[in-house]
């Protein structure tokens, strides 16, 4: 009988058991270093001298050179792509938002055209190096007019960085 008792009390024991079980586990959360940009140069087509034909000048992102095609003369000046420093998390993917659209740069009541954007990174998604730093170049293509009219042209546009 007190054998029946002691498996009894074993086997309410062993289901007891069996219903109940315990674990601890553990909560853990990374903050990363938040994504900045910041303008270092604005993008400068320089001095140039338009002629009776029309013509582009274009900024090169990768070596900052200066090229003119058609009408328009180019003067020694102050030239080069809109230079940027990103700052972020070391090898974080990110994403580059450049203008995808023509912007217009002006003066009194003139415009210019300035279009094909281009970027050192290229634009879409790109990686931050391990030191967690980085420049991003953009260049464009300006649209000059037949004998378009002189004066100090300027304009905006908007660049954009994100982790995605």
């Amino acid at each position: 009988m007190k054998f029946r008792i002691l498996a009894f009390f074993f086997y309410i024991l062993c289901m007891h058991a069996a219903v109940f079980a315990q674990v601890n586990s553990n909560a853990s959360a990374t903050i990363i270093r938040g994504i900045s940009l910041s303008r270092i140069t604005d993008l400068r087509f320089g001095a140039m001298i338009s002629t009776e034909t029309p013509g582009t000048v274009v900024i090169n992102p990768f070596d900052s050179s200066r090229t003119a095609v058609g009408g328009v003369i180019l003067i020694y000046s102050d030239i080069g792509p809109a230079t940027f420093t990103i700052m972020g998390e070391s090898n974080a993917n990110f994403i580059l938002t450049i203008p995808s659209s023509p912007i217009n740069i002006s003066v009194r009541d003139q415009s210019m055209v300035v279009d094909e954007w281009t970027s050192s990174p290229a634009r879409g998604q790109a990686q931050i190096p391990s030191q967690g730093i980085m420049q991003l170049n953009i260049g464009g293509t300006l649209h000059v007019k037949a004998n378009q009219a002189w004066g100090a042209y300027s304009g905006s546009f908007s660049v954009t960085v994100s982790y995605p």
